[in-house]
């Protein structure tokens, strides 16, 4: 299945209505009071790895694992996109 995207307002709007949410886990990290290189060693791996596994196609059991260190939701791994 294809999905169009479309710029609307600084936000991605894909087929159906659906607004792509973004991949933040710094934010995250930081919300509680965590940084990344604490995130990485709770997790065992370097920031190194850590950050291949956000920045490249991180797999779903990833952001469990993150959410997982972070004790939080996978969800709140993400945040809204920024409006310009």
């Amino acid at each position: 299945m294809v999905l169009s995207v479309l710029r609307m307002g600084g936000q991605e709007h894909y087929g159906g209505g659906l607004v792509m949410k973004r991949l933040d886990v710094v934010r995250a990290a930081h919300e509680r009071g965590m940084n990344i290189a604490g995130l990485a060693q709770k997790l065992g791996i370097s920031r190194f790895a850590l950050s291949s596994r956000i920045n490249a196609n991180p797999t779903l059991n990833s952001l469990y694992e993150i959410a997982e260190a972070l004790e939080c939701d996978i969800t709140d791994l993400f945040r809204e996109p920024r409006s310009r």
